[in-house]
């Protein structure tokens, strides 16, 4: 149970950072 509960943390935080990720990157494409 704590194991499925740590990967979703896990999931989460990728995807956040994935997110981030291709914020920035969107960011420095239109260098607003």
């Amino acid at each position: 149970m704590f194991f499925f509960i740590w990967e979703g943390e896990v999931l989460n935080f990728f995807l956040k950072t994935q997110l981030l990720r291709s914020f920035f990157s969107l960011f420095k494409t239109y260098n607003f």
